[in-house]
C-alpha cells in the first residue's frame, strides 16, 4: 500500500507542477521531482489505459482515493472473510464486478496476501486483548 500511495502522490505532484509550469518539459519536471522518466511514462500509460469515467480515474488515482481504496479493501476483507464464512475468491469477484479491479490488484494471490496480513493482525490483537482482560480478573 505504501508504495502505491507514494506512486499516486508522486504522479499528482508531477501533474500539479506540469499544470503550473506549462513551459517546462517533462524531462525537467521529473528531474526536479527525482522520478525516473521511464517510471513516469509507465504511470501515465497505465492511468490513461484505465477503462472508467475520467472523474472516477481522477479520484481513485489521487492520494485521497488511494487511501479510500485501502480502507475499502480492508473493510471488504474484514466483513467477508473475518466476520462471515467467505473465502478470497468472492472478494476477487467483488473487486472485478464493481470495477475496482482497474485500481486494485484483484488476483487471488494479491488478495490472499491482504487476507493473511489481516488474519495475523486480528490474531495479534486477540492475544493482546486477552492479556489485557486477564489482568483485571
Amino acid at each position: 500500500m505504501k508504495k502505491r500511495l507514494q506512486t499516486t502522490e508522486d504522479l499528482s505532484m508531477f501533474e500539479i507542477v506540469m499544470e503550473n509550469n506549462p513551459l517546462d518539459s517533462q524531462r525537467e519536471i521529473v528531474e526536479k521531482l527525482g522520478i525516473p522518466r521511464s517510471t513516469l511514462r509507465h504511470w501515465l500509460k497505465r492511468k490513461n489505459a484505465i477503462d472508467a469515467a475520467p472523474e472516477v480515474i481522477e479520484f481513485f488515482e489521487s492520494p485521497v482515493g488511494t487511501a479510500f481504496l485501502h480502507r475499502l479493501v480492508l473493510g471488504v476483507h474484514f466483513s467477508f472473510s473475518l466476520c462471515s464464512p467467505c473465502g478470497i475468491r468472492p472478494i476477487c469477484l467483488y473487486l472485478e464486478l464493481t470495477g475496482l479491479n482497474h485500481f486494485v490488484a484483484s488476483s487471488y494471490g494479491s488478495q490472499q496476501k491482504v487476507s493473511v496480513a489481516m488474519e495475523d493482525e486480528a490474531s495479534a490483537f486477540a492475544v493482546q486483548e486477552e492479556v489485557w482482560l486477564s489482568e483485571g480478573m
